[in-house]
C-alpha cells in the first residue's frame, strides 16, 4: 500500500497528466487518500502495473550505472553501496506490490510470465 501511495504521490507532483487521466479523483480532489488506492478500477490497476513496471527499469538502469562506475582501479565508497541497497530496495517494493495488485485484480503478472 505505501508503495502504490509513494508512486502515485510521485506522478501527481511530477505527471499530472498521468494522474488527470487514470485518477481523476484525485486531480479533482488535489490530494492522495488511501480510500483511492482501496477503490481503484481495473483499468487503474492495469495503469498502476505499468507504472510499477517502468519504476523498476528506471531503477535497473540505475543500478546497472552504478555498477558500470565501480569498474576502475579505486576503492569503491560507501555512498554508492549505500544509494545501491536502496535501489535494490525500491525494486523488490515495486516487484512486491505489482504482484499484489495483480493478484488482487486477476491481472497477470508480466514478471512471471
Amino acid at each position: 500500500m505505501e508503495t502504490l501511495w509513494y508512486h502515485l504521490e510521485m506522478q501527481y507532483v511530477h505527471r499530472t497528466r498521468w494522474i488527470e487521466r487514470y485518477f481523476p479523483n484525485i486531480a479533482n480532489r488535489g490530494t492522495l487518500s488511501y480510500e483511492d488506492i482501496d477503490k481503484i478500477t481495473t483499468t487503474q490497476a492495469e495503469a498502476l502495473c505499468q507504472l510499477l513496471i517502468e519504476e523498476m527499469w528506471f531503477y535497473q538502469d540505475r543500478l546497472r550505472k552504478f555498477a558500470a562506475r565501480k569498474v576502475s582501479f579505486k576503492e569503491p565508497e560507501d555512498t554508492e553501496s549505500d544509494a545501491e541497497n536502496k535501489l535494490a530496495l525500491r525494486i523488490r517494493l515495486c516487484r512486491d506490490a505489482l504482484s499484489d495488485v495483480c493478484l488482487a485484480y486477476q491481472l497477470e503478472n508480466p514478471l512471471e510470465g
